[in-house]
């Protein structure tokens, strides 16, 4: 009597009994062969292909039996990947695909719904299938100068792997084939290479093109352009400054006329406007006494045209003292 019989239980067994008389021994043979398996549980594919490979929009029926038997009362619950699948209906111990897809792929098994720990082993269902959602990444990103070196890469999903990698550049003359590879690499660049880039992946079951990036090459700039584009700079600044006071300062010629007038008046106003006359009668009567002290009094005497010269009352002699001045109008 074997309890909680296990894995490590499988053998074949024999029994043999043996006496004390020579010759009185004996094995029951062939013996019976014990096996043990961890689970009850096996998936099956059900389809004409060989060695469980299938294509994409072949359908394929996957069974859960154990052994021989293939269980049609018994609920049994369906995984993917070790989770639950619950979006696709099951019939009986059956799990179909009407036109199994590269979605589909991965690895399946089954459990009876009263016991989900024990789970059969994993079947890998192996769809093949043509390239998919093919892209192209650019390295380094942003701006590419001239003369550095740019790697573009393409990528697939495909199953098999992608076998072959085209690259392909727009311009106006059409579509040119550029290079194959995995990754297309373009040292030195320089605006000719300047464009729209795409990738061709294919294998034994289909092709597929990526969509189109943009590869902008931009003109490398000179180091020592910089300095002189900010003095040139900070010259248009430091003129429209200049320029700016410069018309401040700039009066129109009637404005200014008018300005003189208007501080000339103001001047006479203000001579005028701060003299206050004098209130005492007797500072005023003094101030005209001293005022008559310095009256200069001078003869003046008449000539006719008869008066001989030499009966002047006087020599006429130059007076020093009489400056002359020559007024020219």
């Amino acid at each position: 009597m074997i309890n909680d019989v296990e894995e490590i239980d499988n053998g074949r067994y024999k029994f043999r009994f043996q006496t004390n008389n020579p010759g009185g021994q004996w094995t029951g043979n062939p013996g019976v062969t014990l096996t043990v398996s961890a689970t009850p549980w096996k998936v099956k594919a059900n389809s004409t292909r060989k060695k469980d490979t299938f294509k994409e929009g072949d359908s394929v029926t996957l069974m859960c039996h154990t052994g021989s038997c293939f269980p049609t009362t018994t609920e049994l619950t369906w995984f993917k990947n070790g989770q639950p699948i619950s979006n696709r209906q099951t019939t009986a111990n059956t799990l179909h695909f009407n036109s199994v897809s590269y979605e589909d792929y991965g690895n399946y098994s089954c459990a009876s719904k009263a016991n989900t720990s024990i789970s059969s082993p994993q079947f890998s269902l192996d769809v093949k299938y043509s390239p998919k959602s093919t892209s192209v990444s650019v390295s380094p990103s942003g701006q590419i100068l001239e003369g550095s070196s740019v790697t573009l890469t393409c990528r697939s999903n495909a199953n098999p792997p992608v076998k072959n990698y085209i690259w392909f550049k727009m311009s106006s003359a059409g579509v040119q084939e550029t290079g194959q590879g995995q990754n297309l690499t373009l040292a030195e660049v320089s605006s000719g290479d300047s464009g729209h880039y795409f990738c061709g992946a294919q294998n034994k079951h289909g092709a597929e093109n990526s969509t189109a990036v943009v590869l902008a090459v931009a003109a490398k700039q000179n180091p020592a352009v910089l300095p002189v584009v900010l003095v040139v700079i900070l010259l248009s600044i430091s003129a429209l400054v200049s320029y700016i006071c410069l018309k401040r300062k700039r009066v129109d010629p009637s404005e200014e006329e008018s300005n003189r007038n208007t501080d000339t008046e103001e001047t006479k106003d203000h001579t005028y406007g701060n003299m206050v006359p004098s209130h005492n009668p007797k500072r005023t009567q003094e101030q005209s006494v001293n005022e008559e002290d310095d009256v200069n009094y001078s003869t003046v005497h008449f000539l006719s045209k008869t008066t001989p010269r030499n009966e002047l009352p006087f020599e006429e002699t130059e007076d020093a003292s009489v400056l002359y001045s020559i007024v020219r109008t």
